[in-house]
């Protein structure tokens, strides 16, 4: 960068910025505002080391670099060589277990027991063809399990519909059956007095016949004749309405 350039970027820098940033220090007094004032700096700064500083494209492949002494390049051959080898020292440690899927998935692959830039390319092929084998064979399996599952429920919603209706209306509701375990129960006896009890026989019972006698007494009333049967039948089998044939 000559004199006459940097001069010429140090007037446009200071007239642009001062058109640009006309607010007081005082006036940013916000962290929104302070993020905007730094993004036009930012920007505008970039902006004029465009316009005016030259720039020029560098190789960062200083081994090509016929400029540079050969003893130079030679040290930076060097250090590309080391780089390589400490990049691909690793590879020992994945090879016994990349054997091991080679043989599980029966895939006829030779992986060599170094990796050099030579023979990179070719065995990062060879690690992709396992990895497409062996998720094909992931996804293959995985709709095999779950063809087997859906044909298992089916079978067995079909016989629950036979044989146990109610499990099939929960699984179908998604619902978990809910029990209620009586392991003591208070009770009246025969004498009318009230009992209490642990015994798992007496507890069935009492509780069989609560919920038998939970909407009422049983009727134990025969009918006998017309006027025995409740008033709400009396009129269905009452002759003189007409509701019953002559023949019945």
């Amino acid at each position: 960068m000559t004199k006459e350039s940097w001069f010429s970027y140090t007037n446009l820098s200071r007239s642009t910025f001062k058109k640009r940033f006309s607010k007081e220090p005082q006036q940013i007094n916000n962290k929104t505002s302070l993020n905007r004032q730094w993004d036009l700096f930012e920007k505008t700064l970039i902006e004029l080391k465009e316009d005016i500083i030259p720039q020029k494209t560098i190789n960062s492949n200083t081994s090509s670099n016929i400029d540079l002494l050969l003893e130079l390049r030679q040290m930076n051959n060097h250090v590309i060589l080391l780089y390589q080898n400490t990049y691909y020292e690793g590879w020992i440690k994945y090879l016994p277990r990349l054997k091991v899927l080679l043989d599980f998935n029966k895939l006829l692959i030779t992986l060599p027991s170094t990796v050099t830039p030579h023979n990179f390319v070719s065995t990062k092929d060879e690690i992709y063809r396992l990895y497409h084998t062996m998720k094909t064979a992931y996804k293959s399996t995985y709709d095999k399990h779950l063809s087997d599952k859906i044909s298992s429920y089916v079978i067995e919603h079909n016989d629950n519909l036979q044989h146990d209706q109610t499990k099939m209306i929960n699984s179908i509701l998604n619902r978990k059956p809910r029990h209620i375990v009586l392991d003591r129960l208070s009770f009246i006896d025969n004498k009318g007095d009230y009992a209490f009890t642990n015994n798992p026989e007496i507890i069935e019972k009492e509780a069989i016949k609560h919920f038998q006698h939970q909407a009422g007494p049983p009727n134990t009333k025969d009918i006998t004749n017309l006027d025995s049967l409740p008033q709400d039948w009396k009129d269905h089998y009452d002759p003189t309405l007409q509701n019953i044939k002559e023949k019945w």
